[in-house]
């Protein structure tokens, strides 16, 4: 790993973890590439499970340990039999309609884009990045880039160290690339790297004179049908690639319908046949991967029997059983940052319960099974004990109504810490709280800088958008209390950024004037500060020597948690303002 780039991760997360936000380079540019069905969106045919071969009891029983899985954290699913949806449901909030993030799932699609092009005469897997980019490529460098070929950036085997984390350092992904050295002899060896995948977007666009979106919109996109997209773009407009795609949970199962099909769709050749069988089988074994089975084009491989997986962080998962004509697809807020080794297992059984011709219909287990999809609600558990009771929301609504908290300089967000890394857009905590009663309960407005974001107590699910510094996300928040018999007010309140894995976590405890506000997050932000640590080689012995004399060992420990679950403590405003610029700005010091 190269030397400087690591003390620059290391001086970057030194200042996460102080939460020196000011001095930390940004990610993100906030720019997305859309596209956007022009006519009707074509869904795919649906069936009863029965009919293609499946019990709906085997769909239940998948579903219910989905449902009660550990750290899976399901948020939609569409299974497809036959090329028939069997099943499909959602987690309130979630809906099926809306476009989720899909994070690495982004990279089989960028692969579909390479096997499209290819098959158009416009990409060769063999021609050299030197020989694509020569006029970007220094002399010195020739010599390493040619020894790097598209098929490499396919496979994940350039050995390239530009990662991730080096996005933050500048804005030219393309010329650092060409820049860095591999650890490995080219081809020898997998290491998952999404600047691969990045490369391959940016050589389609020189190749092609397109983007992403704008290249798949005639050539798949449409074809298929997809409703929505869109999809992040680095500093240069280029997309992404490896990363930033979002489709709805059924629009990423016809992916790998597709794909299953060998490339054909209603009649159609979208993708060559023999693209299909390469990208599908293993290139390269993948003994440190995230699936041990191998890697194809920018597609895993699910099992030692033919199936493979799209994959993505925290529990985004597309998953292809051609021996069984399945296709699962799966969007999540797993809180492991890979979660798919409990979902193999359950997948494994689903599929050794179908059968070769249609069943007989059952309509007693069919009905148990829509009932139980229609009921399904996203609950994550509460940290403290409250409950639902409509004449306990009345009192606590009555005695809060009008009420003003001015918090202490704090580092919560409306936004999940994750999200504020993925946007770039950091905030400098909540300042105030003002407390309104309604008709079916109460609201508590969030003042954060210039925003005022709303939450929403009342019975069941509460649908509205959050927004920081001109990020606007859809949510949904499911909200709980209780009232001691001392006075004391708890609040929760778990806020679902629909369109993303995360969820934000805000408990408050008031009391005589007082209010303390634990910021919490599902997924957690431990994880994604582990795999920094890995991707950017910090978890190396040499580096925890360094980081050491910095933060000893257990108090690294302690600035995680305060990240990742930070406070506030505030008090109430005496008398109340008139108006909400107190709330927004001031901090108060005691």
């Amino acid at each position: 790993m190269d030397f400087s780039f690591q003390m620059r991760s290391f001086d970057m997360l030194v200042k996460f973890l102080k939460h020196d936000l000011a001095h930390m380079p940004v990610f993100d540019t906030g720019k997305r590439n859309r596209f956007s069905c022009a006519g009707s969106p074509s869904p795919l045919p649906r069936s009863t499970p029965e009919a293609q071969g499946v019990p709906s009891g085997a769909v239940l029983k998948l579903i219910k340990a989905i449902s009660s899985g550990k750290d899976m954290n399901a948020h939609s699913f569409v299974i497809l039999r036959h090329s028939h949806v069997i099943a499909e449901g959602s987690w309130a909030p979630y809906r099926a309609n809306c476009p989720h993030m899909l994070y690495s799932v982004s990279k089989s699609v960028t692969g579909t884009a390479a096997g499209i092009a290819a098959d158009e005469g416009l990409l060769d897997p063999d021609e050299s990045i030197a020989d694509i980019f020569k006029d970007r490529v220094t002399p010195s460098q020739s010599i390493v880039m040619r020894k790097i070929t598209v098929r490499h950036l396919l496979t994940m085997s350039s050995g390239i160290r530009f990662n991730e984390p080096g996005t933050a350092f500048c804005d030219d992904w393309v010329k650092m690339f060409l820049s860095s050295v591999p650890k490995f002899e080219p081809g020898s060896a997998f290491e998952y790297n999404s600047l691969n995948t990045y490369m391959l977007s940016a050589i389609l666009r020189e190749k092609t004179g397109m983007g992403l979106v704008e290249y798949l919109t005639p050539r798949l996109f449409e074809p298929l049908g997809i409703s929505e997209a869109d999809w992040e773009v680095c500093p240069k407009g280029i997309e992404k690639g490896g990363w930033g795609l979002s489709l709805t949970t059924e629009d990423a199962a016809k992916l790998g319908q597709l794909y299953l099909n060998m490339g054909m769709w209603n009649g159609k050749q979208i993708l060559s046949r023999k693209w299909v069988e390469e990208a599908t089988k293993s290139h390269i074994p993948t003994p440190n991967g995230e699936c041990r089975y191998g890697y194809g084009y920018q597609i895993w491989m699910h099992d030692d029997e033919g199936a493979y997986q799209f994959n993505g962080a925290f529990g985004q998962h597309v998953i292809v059983l051609p021996k069984c004509d399945v296709v699962i697809s799966i969007a999540s807020g797993a809180t492991k940052l890979f979660s798919g080794s409990l979902l193999a297992g359950l997948i494994k059984e689903f599929a050794s319960q179908l059968s070769g011709i249609p069943l007989k219909e059952n309509p007693a287990e069919f009905n148990e099974l829509d009932s139980m999809i229609k009921g399904l609600v996203y609950a994550l558990d509460a940290p403290v004990s409250v409950s639902t009771d409509k004449s306990v929301l009345t009192g606590i609504a009555e005695s809060l109504s009008g009420s003003e908290y001015l918090l202490k300089s704090n580092i919560g967000g409306a936004f999940p810490f994750i999200l504020q890394c993925v946007y770039g857009n950091f905030t400098s905590g909540i300042s105030g709280i003002r407390f309104i009663k309604t008709e079916r309960g109460f609201n508590a407005e969030l003042y954060e800088q210039t925003d005022c974001n709303t939450l929403i107590f009342t019975e069941g699910i509460a649908c509205s958008e959050f927004s920081v510094k001109g990020e606007r996300q859809p949510v949904g928040m499911r909200t709980q209390w209780r009232r001691d018999e001392d006075g004391t007010i708890v609040l929760f309140a778990a806020v679902s950024f629909i369109k993303t894995p995360n969820t934000r976590i805000f408990t408050f405890t008031i009391k005589d004037g007082r209010i303390h506000v634990q910021f919490d997050e599902s997924p957690g932000v431990g994880s994604a500060v582990a795999m920094y640590c890995e991707i950017t080689g910090l978890n190396q012995l040499e580096y925890y020597r360094k980081l050491i004399p910095v933060l000893a060992q257990e108090r690294l420990q302690k600035k995680i948690r305060e990240i990742a679950s930070p406070t506030a403590e505030g008090h109430k405003a005496e008398p109340a303002s008139d108006s909400p610029e107190e709330l927004r700005c001031e901090r108060p010091s005691g």
